[in-house]
């Protein structure tokens, strides 16, 4: 079993803060990643995908809102029948407007 090291969100939210301010420093993001990840002591590819949530969060990317993720996962696994159509509703209206 792996072990997993649990980052704050203040950790998180500054290493993707200073992804996006020292991108155009590096010669890519990638390189960007990789020397801010060693600075903070997690992995490039775990920098990576806090990146990646960042921009779908902040609708530079597509995707899912993280917020919108904990309505999936109600309907997906827990809640009783009315539960599921309550939040499948409120999930609809919330992507329709």
């Amino acid at each position: 079993m792996k072990n997993q090291i649990s980052y704050s969100p203040e950790v998180r939210e500054r290493a993707v803060r200073l992804v996006f301010e020292q991108w155009k420093e590096h010669k890519s993001q990638w390189s960007a990643i990789k020397s801010i990840a060693s600075k903070i002591g997690c992995t490039a590819e775990t920098l990576r995908t806090w990146i990646r949530r960042a921009e779908t969060d902040q609708g530079i990317r597509g995707g899912m809102l993280t917020s919108d993720s904990g309505f999936v996962a109600l309907v997906k696994y827990g809640g009783n029948c009315c539960e599921k159509v309550l939040v499948l509703v409120l999930l609809a209206v919330r992507l329709s407007g």
